[in-house]
């Protein structure tokens, strides 16, 4: 019904030359400000629409205040009263959350590991793949909202790319969780160290992106960035971290076996944070996007 109140109002609309103002590239611009209720816009090279549930209202405007409008309306969380889009952003928190808890499960069995309890090693990489699983239940359903959604597909693009960039952080997390459980050799003190400090950081890191994604979804846009912010920062420790741990495990006196997955490991928790980065990249993107 809103789609067809769209088109049939854009083709009235467009067949009066007198409703037209010219900018100063000489492209006609038609502007759409004052909706009956704010919904949704975009804007195009030669149009400005904004969209409501309950209809449109075509106003005369000069291309500033109409540019100034679009950007006070435009948000790319405004779809939270729709009933879909509204389901997608609860569904992306809960599976912020899900992946967060496969990495708190991935801590548990590092921490296990070092202590040499190899019992509840074994439980917690157990429910860090049951975790993960779930987090891709979630994705599967969140993509397919947004395939069905009224979404325009620029911003259906940037959420489908947040919704698979953050379930790569439970896939490296759950491959990680993997290498640890092949490992059957005690590692050197300084090697579980290593590890210990390099898993805090990825626990930092979810731990800042999950708080920019509700801050995003609150529209706390400064606090989301800042957030993120720090998200990059401690990715920048991660890198650092990764050759410590990898130095590490060539000093030491380890089987072939126990060296390459020691070897692996320690790449994979690296990734893990740079999958964390990626995803508060898009969380930026949809937050300046949203100003």
């Amino acid at each position: 019904m809103a789609r067809n109140a769209f088109y049939i109002g854009h083709s009235n609309f467009y067949g009066y030359e007198d409703n037209n103002d010219l900018c100063e590239d000489n492209l006609r611009v038609y502007f759409a400000i004052h909706p009956v209720k704010s919904g949704y816009g975009f804007v195009g090279p030669y149009r400005q629409f904004l969209r409501s549930p309950t209809g449109y209202r075509w106003v005369k405007g000069e291309a500033k205040k109409g540019e100034d409008k679009m950007k006070e309306m435009r948000n790319i969380l405004g779809w939270l009263g729709m009933a879909e889009e509204k389901s997608i952003l609860e569904d992306s928190q809960k599976h912020v959350e899900e992946t967060y808890q496969t990495v708190k499960f991935f801590d548990e069995a590092i921490k296990a590991f070092a202590r040499g309890d190899t019992q509840a090693k074994i439980v917690a990489i157990a429910n860090v793949a049951e975790s993960e699983h779930k987090a891709d239940i979630l994705r599967s359903k969140m993509i397919d909202e947004l395939s069905k959604g009224l979404l325009l597909p620029p911003d259906r693009e940037d959420l489908m790319h947040f919704v698979k960039t953050l379930d790569r952080i439970a896939d490296w997390t759950n491959g990680a969780a993997r290498l640890l459980g092949f490992i059957e050799q005690k590692l050197p003190d300084d090697i579980l160290g290593n590890l210990s400090v390099a898993t805090d950081l990825i626990v930092e890191s979810i731990t800042k992106l999950r708080d920019g994604i509700h801050s995003l979804a609150k529209n706390d846009l400064k606090k989301a960035l800042e957030e993120c912010d720090i998200v990059d920062k401690i990715e920048h420790k991660a890198d650092d971290q990764k050759r410590i741990v990898i130095g590490s495990v060539i000093r030491a006196k380890l089987d072939p076996a126990t060296l390459l997955l020691s070897y692996q490991l320690g790449e994979y928790l690296e990734g893990v944070t740079d999958k964390i980065e990626d995803a508060a990249d898009l969380v930026k993107v949809l937050a300046i996007k949203s100003k």
